[in-house]
């Protein structure tokens, strides 16, 4: 971080759970592993955690181009 000009970074943990059958995990998992139904994806956005679906198209497009990283 020292050698870029990067003003700004954050550890935002992404967030799944399953309303189905009550699975959360952290990461993003778009479908339930145990029972198959789609998930809700929770991640950060402009400071508060909400529902990646609930966003606009723009916010959308871009947590598509986040970069993740295993801390």
């Amino acid at each position: 971080v020292e050698n870029t000009r990067v003003v700004y970074f954050s550890i935002t943990p992404t967030m799944s759970v399953c309303r189905s059958c009550g699975w959360s995990s952290v990461g993003t998992h778009w479908s339930c592993p145990k029972c198959g139904s789609e998930t809700q994806v929770w991640s950060r956005i402009v400071g508060y955690y909400r529902p990646v679906s609930s966003w606009n198209i723009g916010k959308k497009a871009e947590f598509r181009m986040r970069k993740t990283y295993r801390v």
